[in-house]
């Protein structure tokens, strides 16, 4: 990835924001799953519930490592200058 550019910044911006928002969602299900069953969650999630959680951990690590690579360039840009 080069150089960091605003496109750049404002693709990792989107998709940071994306990703948490897709997350906040899930961890929201997944509460009130949990407060509607007696004893907490104790059913195991569906197949397609872990899989949607999976991708959606795939997802914000990648936009996290994306972000870091972003966050180091603009550091060395900013300790040439």
């Amino acid at each position: 990835m080069g150089e960091a550019s605003k496109a750049d910044l404002d693709r990792i911006r989107h998709e940071l924001d994306a990703v948490s928002y897709d997350a906040a969602w899930k961890v929201t299900s997944l509460i009130l799953q949990a407060s509607a069953v007696r004893n907490g969650l104790d059913q195991p999630l569906a197949p397609e519930e872990r899989d949607s959680l999976d991708f959606l951990i795939n997802r914000l690590n990648s936009a996290a490592r994306d972000a870091e690579e972003i966050v180091n360039i603009l550091y060395k840009l900013s300790r040439e200058q």
